[in-house]
């Protein structure tokens, strides 16, 4: 009873309200932070090997798979196509796989490695890589532009390559300087010098990091704030809250296969576009 007259004080229940006020502003602050459009992805290594200062001054391409999903298996396949195509017109666009499955035996060649021709990074047990540094999961592709920075997230079931999402992200990022990037400045590269310096060792074994939940089915949520007036970044926005309220008014799909969840979605809302990829246009 004691307790209770204390909190029924308005001195201590305005305390508790700004209290309660300040820790959400500074939650979400963070959170935007981590997540928003245009925001710089940090270093990290792998064997030695720093992915994001190989591909520096280039747009890049970061696709989130397992090697043990026979839907990434097509995946991969599909962007190995992409790779080849761009290297045939010229593109300047590089790829990358981070695998967070299980990783090939030493001396073995992974399953990936022996689809696809550009590099393939394996995540430790943990997905250290894919929680930490791009802030993703499985499925998701995401789009830098040639200062590191990220211009989109696109989540599952949009990431599916035989949708005209990715293909549109990347296009925007060649053809608009969607954040303003400037490669060529002094600061950015000074800016990437620090970031590669203070990046995360990955080696044969990552350090495990707990607390953070795998998401099944409605797992891709994405809070990432867009800049005014891209339309494509707010329509990803848009379709992932629509994804999400599907997954959860129809809990079953939760133990289905991608193929599977992508054939309910693409019957629920018949407008989405299943005409194959889009070629990159300049």
């Amino acid at each position: 009873m004691d307790l209770l007259r204390t909190v029924k004080t308005p001195r201590t229940l305005v305390l508790l309200l700004l209290l309660s006020a300040l820790f959400t502003l500074c939650a979400a602050s963070s959170r935007r932070q981590r997540l928003s459009q245009c925001r710089r992805i940090p270093g990290f290594r792998v064997n030695d090997v720093e992915p994001m200062a190989l591909v520096r001054g280039h747009v890049t391409l970061v696709a989130l798979l397992t090697s043990n999903c026979p839907f990434c298996i097509r995946q991969s396949r599909s962007l190995e196509a992409m790779h080849t195509a761009f290297q045939a017109n010229g593109t300047d666009v590089r790829m990358m796989i981070v695998n967070g499955g299980p990783r090939p035996s030493p001396g073995e060649t992974g399953v990936f490695e022996n689809i696809v021709s550009f590099p393939v990074y394996h995540d430790d047990n943990s997905r250290t890589i894919w929680r930490w540094v791009f802030r993703g999961g499985k499925d998701d592709i995401l789009v830098t532009d040639r200062c590191g920075q990220l211009t989109f997230r696109v989540p599952f079931p949009y990431s599916y390559l035989q949708y005209s999402y990715v293909t549109r992200a990347l296009n925007r990022t060649l053809t608009s300087n969607v954040c303003n990037c400037d490669p060529n400045s002094q600061a950015s590269q000074n800016l990437n010098d620090r970031m590669m310096g203070d990046a995360p060792a990955l080696g044969g074994r990552a350090s495990s990091r707990r607390g953070l939940r795998a998401f099944r089915g409605y797992r891709n949520i994405n809070r990432s704030r867009c800049r005014r007036n891209d339309l494509l970044c707010r329509e990803l926005r848009r379709g992932t809250r629509r994804y999400n309220r599907f997954m959860r008014a129809h809990p079953k799909y939760n133990g289905m296969t991608e193929e599977e969840l992508i054939r309910h979605w693409s019957r629920s809302f018949p407008g989405l576009d299943l005409q194959g990829p889009r070629p990159v246009r300049f």
